[in-house]
């Protein structure tokens, strides 16, 4: 697994997007919030900050 955040313009809310891989192939791409606004579109990748 590994997990990534990005800045949501005017929310102080976290916001990131995790990878799931099973057996070296993509097995789940997910975005979450936890925010009461929902995310509408993917983020830039160049906007992903990765956590260690």
């Amino acid at each position: 697994m590994s997990s990534a955040s990005f800045p949501v313009p005017g929310q102080l809310t976290a916001a990131g997007v995790l990878l799931l891989v099973h057996d070296g192939y993509l097995s789940c791409l997910e975005v979450y919030s936890a925010s009461d606004f929902p995310i509408t579109a993917w983020p830039a990748p160049d906007a992903l900050v990765l956590e260690q």
